[in-house]
């Protein structure tokens, strides 16, 4: 959309405003046009979106910010998850590295799914990002690397309009945390929901920055990635 790409991003910006920006000239275009179909809007009717609705707003909303803020590689579609067992997900990051591990997991269902689909969705995340967790320990210690105790993965499920945003980390059991959770908005009545979303997103993928730089120090160069006041 003119309007979004109209952003302009100035070097006297802090980097977390330039990844900002530059967050909102990827997506925030895609939103705009639909609102302007005005009772057209798809965003008012979800039914009529069906499975194009994670390709059209979700998967890009993710994409844009994993790479931007902490360049992972995220790739939609049907992707086998690397791991023991033969799991498929809707979304997955890689690690910008030679290593190419997956640390991101994402389910979404079609949006005239019913309630329990929801539930078994975030049942299947839990057990792909433990997967995925147990797969970088064991391929670590394979090469006898160190393991770093502050592995985190990350995960993403979609119902409807609504996106979770959780992580994953070991500390003598799994954790499952909740980052945080927003809808998409709707219209242009749902401008507060802009707020919310690009904070959750931003939050989220900002985290990315301490899970994977100690990871890989001594073969992923860190100074690709942008450097964040006080870590």
């Amino acid at each position: 959309c003119e309007s979004a790409q109209r952003i302009s991003i100035c070097e006297k910006d802090s980097e977390l405003l330039q990844d900002t920006k530059e967050l909102l000239k990827g997506t925030l275009g895609q939103f705009v046009k639909a609102f302007s179909l005005d009772a057209l809007n798809p965003l008012r009717d979800v039914t009529t979106l069906e499975r194009p609705h994670l390709n059209q707003f979700i998967h890009p909303l993710i994409d844009n910010a994993l790479w931007i803020f902490a360049k992972i590689n995220y790739i939609s579609g049907e992707i086998s998850l690397q791991g023991k067992t033969k799991v498929m997900a809707d979304g997955v990051g890689f690690l910008n590295d030679v290593s190419n591990y997956q640390i991101v997991c994402m389910e979404g269902a079609k949006l005239g799914a019913r309630k329990k689909k929801n539930v078994d969705d975030d049942e299947k995340n839990i057990r792909s990002v433990i997967q995925l967790f147990n797969h970088i320990i064991v391929s670590e210690a394979k090469e006898r690397r160190q393991i770093y105790t502050g592995l985190r993965i990350f995960g993403a499920t979609a119902y409807k309009t609504e996106l979770s945003l959780t992580m994953l980390d070991f500390r003598r059991t799994y954790r499952l945390f909740e980052v945080d959770s927003f809808s998409l908005p709707k219209d242009w009545v749902d401008m507060l929901n802009f707020v919310f979303m690009y904070e959750a997103l931003i939050k989220w993928a900002d985290n990315y920055y301490t899970a994977i730089c100690p990871l890989h120090e001594r073969k992923f160069d860190c100074s690709t990635q942008k450097e964040k006041d006080g870590k």
